[in-house]
C-alpha cells in the first residue's frame, strides 16, 4: 500500500513539473510605473453645469495587466450656485482622491481597454464671496468611480486614453447641497508616461 502513495506522489510530482501554459500569478512578475496627467468632464450641481477636473493618477503595473495606483481631482471650473445663497455669489467646490485597481486584457496592442474602479473619499461644498471675503462651506464623502478607459500606444513609454465613469457619491449632509448634485458620468481624458 505504501508503495501505491510512493508511486502516486512521484507521477504528481512529475506531472505538476511538466504542466505549463497561462496562469493567473506567473512564476515571474514584471513591474512597470507611470505618471498620468489627466482632465476630467462632469455635470455639477442643479442646472447640470459642465465643470473641468485637472487631475494626477501614478499607477504600479504588474505583469503588464494589473495596475494599483493613486488618483486625484478637483474642481477647476467657477460653476456658481445661485440657489444656495441668494445674496451672495456663490461657487461650487469639489475634489477627492482615492486608490484604484485596474486590468488591462491585452496591453500590447495598439489599441486596447483598460477596465477600472477607484475607492476614495474628498471634500464637496461651496465658497461664498461678499465685499471681498470669500467663506468655504465643505462636507466630506466617500466616492467610488468605475470607469472604462480606451487606449492607444503611442510609443513604448508614452500612452493615451479616452474614458467613461461614473461617480457614485455618498455622506454629504448639508442643506442645500446633496449627492445627486455630485452622482453621473464623467468623461476622461489623460496621458500616461513611464515603464509599461
Amino acid at each position: 500500500m505504501r508503495l501505491y502513495f510512493i508511486i502516486a506522489f512521484i507521477l504528481l510530482y512529475a506531472f505538476s513539473c511538466y504542466a505549463g501554459g497561462e496562469t493567473l500569478i506567473p512564476d515571474t512578475v514584471s513591474h512597470g510605473i507611470y505618471l498620468a496627467p489627466s482632465m476630467m468632464s462632469s455635470q455639477l450641481g442643479r442646472n447640470q453645469a459642465v465643470g473641468l477636473f485637472p487631475g494626477l493618477q501614478i499607477g504600479w503595473i504588474l505583469n503588464e495587466r494589473f495596475t494599483i495606483g493613486l488618483k486625484t481631482n478637483q474642481l477647476w471650473s467657477n460653476i456658481e450656485a445661485s440657489w444656495i445663497a441668494m445674496d451672495v455669489q456663490a461657487f461650487m467646490n469639489f475634489s477627492y482622491s482615492g486608490i484604484f485597481f485596474s486590468y488591462t486584457p491585452y496591453p500590447r496592442r495598439l489599441v486596447h481597454i483598460e477596465i477600472y474602479t477607484l475607492g476614495g473619499c474628498g471634500l464637496a461644498g461651496y465658497r461664498t464671496q461678499k465685499f471681498g471675503d470669500f467663506d468655504n462651506v465643505q462636507d466630506g464623502f466617500m466616492i467610488l468611480e468605475p470607469g472604462i478607459v480606451l487606449e492607444m500606444n503611442l510609443t513604448h513609454f508614452l500612452r493615451t486614453g479616452l474614458g467613461l465613469s461614473y461617480s457614485i457619491v455618498r455622506g454629504i449632509q448639508m442643506e442645500k447641497l446633496s449627492e445627486r448634485h455630485f452622482n453621473g458620468m464623467n468623461l476622461l481624458l489623460l496621458f500616461k508616461v513611464g515603464l509599461f
